[in-house]
């Protein structure tokens, strides 16, 4: 093969090998109504995004500059990029919070199990309020919200179950 024909292949190999990330869909949450003011339940929109995602075997899910994304717990599958460039606020309130099977444990945050190729970027930020959910762990029967006398198990890391 001549030089100059792997030059022109080169090029073109390397555009081949990026196209999926060129033609990645992006699926803004405020696309799917979520409102971005903190205080709005934005849950379905993230979740209804999400879907959307994992229905077209991945994409972007944008959580916009400059919003406050009020939600429970959802959950990614592969190949799909959590743009977070505005904030993530976790809900406080206990009824958002399902106990999954097997383990027992509350519903995290944000669940990642059996997925893979996922990246997580944008420069935003994730507040998931742990500060109320301590108080649960080391004395569930206040029978105040957000422990209902209901146990909430707090793991170290808890974000990062299910991943590897």
């Amino acid at each position: 093969m001549e030089t100059s024909k792997i030059v022109v292949y080169f090029p073109l190999l390397i555009l081949l090998c990026n196209l999926p990330g060129f033609l990645a869909q992006v699926y803004s949450v405020r696309s799917f109504s979520a409102t971005g003011n903190g205080q709005t339940d934005d849950t379905n929109a993230v979740r209804a995004a999400l879907a959307a995602a994992a229905k077209s075997n991945g994409g972007s899910v944008l959580f916009d500059a400059g919003y406050t994304f009020l939600t429970g717990p959802f959950n990614v599958t592969s190949n799909v990029i959590l743009d977070i460039r505005g904030k993530i606020l976790g809900s406080n309130q206990s009824s958002a919070y399902s106990v999954s099977s097997p383990t027992g444990d509350y519903d995290p945050l944000i669940g990642i199990n059996n997925a893979n190729n996922i990246t997580i970027t944008g420069g935003g930020v994730v507040d998931g309020q742990g500060g109320i959910w301590w108080p649960c762990a080391q004395s569930p029967n206040t029978g105040n919200p957000p422990c209902n006398n209901r146990h909430r198990q707090v793991k170290k890391n808890s974000f990062y179950r299910g991943l590897g």
